[in-house]
């Protein structure tokens, strides 16, 4: 059943992204929502906004990456595009993943970790889409996907020296001084030119919150032979004949003898568990070479969700910002059920939840409405985060938890769901899941945010507020979390009625109204 709504009902939906170039003239309205999408939407400006080719909520983002300081999504519309990698984020405060890219180009090229465009044209995104024309080579990029694998399309000129730079040590970087930065540690590749493929894997330091390493494997083929290979590596490029080639820095440019308009097609899986997983994705999602069938399929996808949400009034540009901002919620979290950490065999795994804080006031909401069964997806994955790895956590990406912002917002997204009463939940289980929140300190002298439970949760417990001078931290924001603890004590307390105690219940009803301790009475 669709949902109907005014255009001003859902208006602040708006607020995820700024039209790339407001001069543009209006679209024209299409019968399918998924016409009126413009992915290009937040990438100027410092909007962080992913450009590339996904399915909602996909695991894989194919995408164009233009360099260190491009924001979370590793890509500004106003500079050169270096590279086209597998996955992305969206939209966030610093960027990770960004990993294994593939560059067509023609020419001698010296130093192949250094390669970047001068310039592009023709470039263009529809959801499920993207395709842009890369200047001096004059390589038409297209990029679609399925959920697991990305589909690459380059479209050549005729030229004695072209080439597929896959470049293994690719990553999205901050800038050298802050948080966001990561790096390629060490990892390997290898050719196999009689399967047309490259494999191997990385391992990668950094990015956002994180601290420990991550790993990712990959696998790579390709519907024409190559003429020719040649692995680099830390050093440089590695002599004739070698097939493979380990460090941070490495990669493979296949080598090409093209016509005038010869396309050339490469589809990459990774995977967070292994190189065989990787290949396996390949042969069961994309067995074919067939583009524009997988091309129709991932805009069949998106016309089916947006379609969800019919809207009446409005000018063609104010639907174009709906649609567009519609789109854009379904690009994260990301199902990554069956590609989590060992230990979670395939238990449900929504990867890149960045963060709660973020997203339960608005999105998370909508989700329960419009999403019941991703939204229980979302609940039962932070059930499994607190069974597997002991807390719900507030924010987390690469198989780990990254920093809590102020409240436990998880306790406000089970609330909601609860209240909503979706189904396929454990509701006695998100009880304790959030109850320990409420009433468990992780670390009660932390000089820093937590990556899991509350700040100075033993703090608040014993004034009735968060003092400003708990800690000399300099975000202690004393007035902020209490207020957030005071509404996520709220939250558990709607589950504690059926499934807490009496001394539970009692704890929490006290701490209701606590947000009156902020307030001097006297003055």
């Amino acid at each position: 059943m669709k949902n109907r709504s005014s255009l001003w009902i859902l208006a602040s939906l708006t607020a995820f992204g700024w039209p790339h170039d407001l001069a543009s003239s209006e679209p024209t309205l299409s019968v399918d929502p998924v016409d009126c999408v413009d992915p290009l939407i937040g990438t100027r400006g410092g909007g962080n906004v992913f450009a590339g080719a996904t399915l909602p909520f996909g695991f894989v983002q194919p995408g164009p990456d233009t360099g260190p300081g491009s924001g979370a999504s590793g890509y500004d519309n106003e500079k050169p595009i270096d590279g086209f990698s597998q996955q992305h984020i969206s939209g966030l405060g610093g960027p990770i993943y960004g990993e294994i890219s593939l560059l067509p180009v023609t020419g001698n090229i010296p130093s192949p970790s250094d390669v970047i465009s001068t310039g592009k044209s023709s470039e263009t995104a529809s959801p499920g889409y993207y395709a842009v024309t890369l200047a001096p080579w004059n390589v038409k990029v297209e990029l679609t996907c399925t959920q697991h694998v990305a589909l690459h399309r380059f479209t050549f000129p005729a030229n004695l020296q072209s080439r597929i730079l896959l470049n293994v040590g690719h990553c999205l970087f901050g800038t050298s001084a802050n948080w966001a930065s990561a790096k390629p540690v060490g990892g390997e590749v290898n050719i196999h030119p009689e399967l047309r493929e490259a494999s191997g894997y990385m391992v990668y330091s950094g990015g956002r919150s994180t601290e420990k390493p991550w790993k990712v494997y990959f696998a790579a083929r390709f519907d024409a032979p190559f003429a020719s290979f040649t692995p680099w590596s830390d050093s440089g490029w590695l002599p004739p004949g070698a097939t493979s080639a380990l460090g941070a820095n490495i990669g493979l440019s296949l080598n090409f003898v093209t016509t005038a308009g010869q396309a050339i097609q490469a589809k990459v899986a990774i995977s967070w568990r292994s190189i065989e997983q990787a290949r396996g994705r390949i042969s069961r999602e994309l067995p074919g070479w067939d583009f524009d069938a997988v091309h129709l399929a991932a805009r069949e996808a998106w016309s089916g969700l947006l379609g969800r949400i019919e809207i009446e009034g409005g000018s063609a540009n104010e639907r174009r910002l709906f649609y567009t901002a519609l789109y854009h919620m379904h690009l994260s979290p990301n199902d990554w059920t069956g590609e989590s950490p060992e230990r979670y065999g395939n238990l449900t795994y929504y990867e890149n939840q960045l963060c709660l804080w973020d997203t339960f006031r608005g999105v998370m909401p909508l989700y329960t409405l419009i999403e019941p069964k991703v939204s229980a997806d979302i609940v039962n994955t932070l059930l499994n985060f607190y069974t597997i790895d002991g807390w719900t956590g507030d924010a987390h990406s690469a198989h780990q938890y990254e920093h809590v912002q102020n409240g436990s917002n998880a306790d406000v997204v089970m609330a909601d769901a609860y209240a909503k009463n979706l189904p396929g939940v454990d509701w006695s289980k998100a009880y304790q899941a959030i109850r320990k929140n409420a009433f468990e300190d992780p670390d009660p002298k932390a000089e820093s945010r937590p990556k899991k439970g509350r700040f100075h949760l033993a703090d608040y417990l014993k004034f009735g507020y968060l003092p400003t001078d708990a800690a000399s931290y300099r975000d202690v924001q004393g007035v902020t979390r209490t207020l957030e603890y005071v509404y996520d004590d709220f939250c558990v307390l709607s589950l504690a009625r059926k499934y807490g105690t009496a001394a539970d219940i009692q704890s929490l009803a006290g701490r209701i109204l606590r947000y009156r301790n902020l307030w001097d009475t006297t003055s």
